[in-house]
């Protein structure tokens, strides 16, 4: 994660030009990045396994902020430290990470929204 989160805040920064922004929106696209995967996973094995309907009971509305708190602080927690983040983001990188766990969020939430269409 911290090759991720160091991605985006490099990507971010270029745009911005600001530490605290990228950083807050660091986390936030590594939070609703987890989140929509973790509910694709919820939605694929719900089926298949009983704890998957746990996991979309944590996605139902009142659940869902302190779901989303939770993955914030988990994140938040996983996250470099201030110093090192700004360390990380200066390197010159590969963005492959950050595109394919991009295009992973992606394909998960268009299943999760098309799936009876599509079979």
């Amino acid at each position: 994660m911290k090759v991720l989160v160091a991605g985006v805040f490099n990507v971010i920064y270029k745009v911005t030009g600001s530490k605290p922004v990228s950083f807050v929106l660091a986390l936030i696209y590594v939070t609703v990045c987890n989140l929509v995967i973790v509910y694709g996973i919820g939605l694929l094995f719900k089926e298949l396994v009983s704890l998957a309907g746990l996991i979309l009971v944590l996605f139902s509305f009142p659940i869902i902020i302190v779901t989303t708190l939770a993955m914030a602080g988990f994140v938040f927690w996983a996250m470099p430290s201030w110093d090192s983040i700004a360390k990380e983001g200066k390197k010159v990188r590969a963005y492959t990470p950050l595109v394919m766990y991009t295009a992973i969020g992606l394909l998960v939430f268009f299943y999760s929204r098309f799936y009876d269409k599509i079979f």
